[in-house]
């Protein structure tokens, strides 16, 4: 069989859905343009083209894979997906290795009109020929090969090529004459130092003298006797390059014929770890360099040193370190790729352009507080105030001078005195508010250090004032969703860029759990958007677009996701979706458990119910503090601990987090098996044998006798087995999030019997 090697870009995960739909029927896959019957199943790698494409593609296609990589789509932004497919044909009856063809991918995959409708490729180049079984050739390997006496057979036409000792067009007719074989026989198990042996030997006809000689590669022309003790086996212990040069067997026939056979040693390699003409010098390479037998160890970009053990000097990078850094201000230069990484107050490739107006800090993301027109330093962000303002943020007037001159008139007095009082009394709710800003801050902090002290040393002083919007930015729209203690409801976002929908969570406060849950998704939702990188294109945890603790009700402005949350998803489809394209959405919240895990930060309630679907099919974990007020409460169930009532979602809680009420990543992942065992049952309730609500002393016996949710129908056993390694008693012994995806990523390859691969999942 031959392949055509292609691409095609994708721009959106439904297309991709559907693709992986349709092409299972591919019985009606009858021809291609060119004539060619198709006889087997296209072969799909789906992978995201911003990362990591180029290596994917190289391991699938090898040398084929810049000239595929070389199309204008590569700079397209607008492309989400790529599909790298092998499309098997025929090739033409002369078994040219020359072709080319005009494939329209949408005549393999039986697509609709509307879907992939013009595209294709041209497939040209050298034709690659898979091997047949033994003793078969042809075009589908269905030819029995006549070859005789050990002979190969060729895969196309089935000529034999003779083993020594025989000729013949089917190789039975003997043939008198020499062969040398040498041990090792391959090429690549030969290098300096290594032992090899030649044997000589002769094929129907007697000898009655043999001999050896040799001509060094060095030496051409010369030859040179060899004594060997039995005349058949010529043994060269540690290979040397003086060893390099023509070995030839000569041997007389008891009919007075003189046969000779020859073999050319070439052996050019060190063994592994070793340099030098000679090969007697260890390399001992750090950084993953290379030992190469003239140059010792190869440092790859940005070391150098006799073992590559040294980074390059401040101001150099790249291969050898012979590359200039061009970073300015005091940025750190990558001794590998030169990338600067710039300090604070500067950004730019750079690093030569001070923050835009109004930033400030590490990587630009900080908000300047300067008020009045006064200038931000785009370092630290200090306040150059103008005449008359001063104080920090350039908000609180100057002192005047209140003495008053003789000459000055009684009305000009009066008027005077009239400007200060105001003056006076704005400065006097000024501070006021200044004091209530920094109390509430102060007392949202007491709350989590409460719940938390290690979140609440994450927040950067200022968070609450960061983030806020003013609710004259904000128009409310229809309700989505309402609780015991807020609602939430569509709206729409004034931004510098235009118009956002957003989602407007509202929160009452006449509870303090649920005033405990709103500063809690508050600030665990700044930790993440200030982290220094943090990009919400490409994260799996909604969006935080700001809030409002002023007003009445106090309100959170998250992303809008269309489609709602996955637990209503998974239980309104009126067709059952595929597993393998379910396996989705879990991958995409192992992406998001694993951004909270470097953070160190557990979310305490990860379920079907609080991960959000956006319009592009994408998963998101949400609802870090305020779930239980917006969705039923029938799956909280009321505890009293320490004198105080919560609702916890027991069927979803760690063992630990039962007994102790302990809470950390690897209880997440207890959480996140139980999500997976709500994705495969399409959102069914977790029911352990007949209690539909037990309560924490049942579930925690139930638990420790080591019952567990029971394998859903249709589960693979395999992915049965990932649930049940989440809620292993032993948090430590939980698989982290990032082994979680790799082997959801390997299910879902096991699951789609035409070999839809997901390198990686794109987020948006």
């Amino acid at each position: 069989m031959c392949e055509i090697k292609g691409a095609r870009a994708f721009h959106s995960r439904d297309e991709t859905a559907a693709a992986s739909r349709i092409i299972k029927h591919y019985n009606g896959w009858e021809h291609t343009t060119c004539g060619r019957q198709l006889q087997s199943a296209s072969f799909i790698t789906l992978l995201n083209h911003k990362r990591d494409i180029r290596d994917t593609a190289q391991r699938l296609f090898a040398a084929s894979a810049e000239n595929l990589l070389s199309h204008s789509w590569m700079a397209d932004s607008s492309v989400e997906f790529i599909a790298l497919f092998k499309l098997p044909f025929l090739p033409d009856s002369e078994g040219s290795i020359k072709h080319t063809c005009d494939v329209k991918i949408s005549e393999y995959f039986g697509l609709a009109e509307d879907f992939l409708k013009d595209t294709s490729v041209k497939a040209e180049g050298k034709l690659q020929l898979l091997p047949c079984p033994p003793h078969r050739y042809g075009p589908f390997c269905k030819s029995q090969c006549a070859c005789k006496n050990g002979a190969s057979c060729h895969r196309f036409n089935g000529a034999c090529k003779c083993p020594p000792g025989w000729q013949g067009v089917i190789c039975d007719i003997p043939k008198q004459e020499l062969s040398i074989i040498s041990t090792p026989g391959s090429s690549d198990e030969l290098y300096i130092t290594k032992s090899v042996t030649l044997q000589c030997q002769e094929h129907h006809v007697n000898i009655t003298m043999m001999k050896w000689s040799f001509q060094p590669e060095t030496q051409k022309g010369s030859f040179r006797p060899l004594y060997v003790k039995d005349g058949r086996k010529l043994r060269l212990v540690s290979l040397q390059p003086e060893n390099n040069g023509m070995y030839i067997c000569q041997a007389n026939t008891s009919e007075g014929n003189v046969l000779s056979s020859n073999l050319t040693l070439n052996v050019t390699t060190c063994p592994a770890n070793h340099h030098g003409w000679r090969c007697n010098e260890t390399c001992n390479c750090l950084h993953g360099a290379y030992c190469d037998r003239w140059d010792g160890c190869v440092c790859p970009k940005g070391f150098r040193g006799d073992r590559c053990e040294l980074p390059c000097e401040p101001g150099s990078f790249g291969l050898k370190c012979k590359s200039s850094c061009s970073c300015k201000n005091g940025a750190y230069c990558s001794p590998s790729d030169g990338t600067c990484n710039c300090t604070a107050g500067w950004r730019g490739t750079t690093c030569s352009q001070p923050c835009e107006k109004g930033k400030f800090g590490h990587n630009c993301q900080s908000d300047c507080t300067c008020k009045n027109n006064a200038s931000c330093h785009h370092v630290d962000g200090s306040c150059t105030c103008v005449s008359p303002w001063s104080g920090s943020n350039c908000d609180v007037i100057e002192k005047l001078d209140l003495q008053s001159s003789a000459f000055i008139s009684v009305s000009f007095v009066l008027v005077f005195i009239t400007f200060m009082g105001i003056v006076a009394y704005k400065k006097k709710w000024k501070l006021i508010s200044v004091y209530k800003h920094h109390s509430e801050e102060e007392q949202a902090l007491c709350e989590l250090r409460k719940m938390e002290e290690d979140l609440a040393d994450k927040l950067c002083p200022g968070w609450l004032q960061r983030w806020q919007i003013d609710s004259s930015r904000l128009t409310l729209g229809d309700m989505i969703g309402m609780g015991a203690f807020g609602l939430v409801t569509q709206a729409s976002l004034t931004l510098p860029i235009g118009q956002r929908t957003v989602a407007a969570k509202m929160v009452r406060f006449n509870d303090k759990l649920c005033f405990k849950d709103f500063y809690r998704e508050t600030a665990i939702l700044t930790v993440i958007h200030e982290e220094n990188g943090y990009n919400p294109g490409k994260s799996n945890i909604i969006q935080l677009f700001g809030f409002n603790t002023k007003s009445n009700p106090k309100f959170l402005l998250l992303e809008y996701a269309s489609k709602g949350n996955l637990l209503n998803f998974l239980r309104q489809q009126k067709e059952k979706l595929l597993l393998s394209y379910l396996l989705y959405f879990a991958i995409d919240i192992t992406q998001a458990l694993s951004h909270l895990k470097r953070l160190r930060i557990s979310h305490r309630d990860v379920a079907a119910r609080n991960v959000l679907i956006t319009q592009h099919n994408i998963a998101k974990l949400a609802d870090f503090g305020l779930a239980r007020d917006v969705y039923t409460t029938a799956q909280y169930i009321p505890v009293n601990r320490q004198g105080e009532e919560q609702r916890l979602p027991l069927k979803w809680m760690a063992i630990e987090s039962l007994l102790h009420l302990q809470f950390s990543c690897e209880s997440d992942l207890w959480s996140f098996g139980v999500l997976l065992w709500e994705i495969v049952t399409g959102g069914t309730d977790p029911m352990y044998g007949n209690t539909q609500h037990p309560t924490c002393q049942q579930l925690v016996t139930i638990l420790q006798q080591g019952i567990r949710l029971d394998m859903p129908a249709e589960c693979p056993p395999d992915l049965y087995a990932i649930m049940k390694s989440c809620w292993n008693v032993d948090p430590t012994a939980r698989p982290k999030p990032d082994v979680l995806r790799e082997k959801l990523v390997r299910e879902q390859e096991k699951l789609n019997p035409h070999q839809v691969l997901i390198e990686t999942i794109t987020t948006v």
